[in-house]
């Protein structure tokens, strides 16, 4: 399974970013393939929020969009929403204790 996080989303659809080529081919090739793909809620509520803001992007996506963007990616029949799990919050705080999940590696220990 893959878990799909943000940034890879932001360099699909920005194609000022260096990464925008690798990230869209990337991007299609899972969403066609026959493995699953997941996408947290966390994600997809990023995605919306920074894809369509005009002082982080010259080019932001309108609302319409970026909300079709989601929606595209939901409708592939390998795709779908990634929830956290019963033991979230206990998996989560013992990588934080034990300093393995601090500053920005929290919201990768959070995926």
């Amino acid at each position: 399974m893959i878990v799909v996080d943000v940034n890879l989303l932001l360099y699909a659809y920005d194609p000022d970013s260096p990464q925008h080529q690798g990230s869209r081919r990337w991007l299609e090739e899972v969403l066609s393939g026959s493995g699953l793909v997941r996408f947290p809620w966390l994600t997809l509520w990023a995605f919306l929020r920074i894809s369509t803001n005009p002082r982080v992007f010259v080019r932001p996506l309108s609302p319409a969009e970026a909300h079709g963007a989601v929606m595209s990616w939901l409708e592939q029949p390998n795709a779908g929403i990634v929830e956290p799990g019963d033991r979230h919050l206990e998996i989560l705080g013992a990588l934080f204790r034990d300093g393995q999940a601090v500053g920005p590696l929290v919201m990768d220990a959070v995926l």
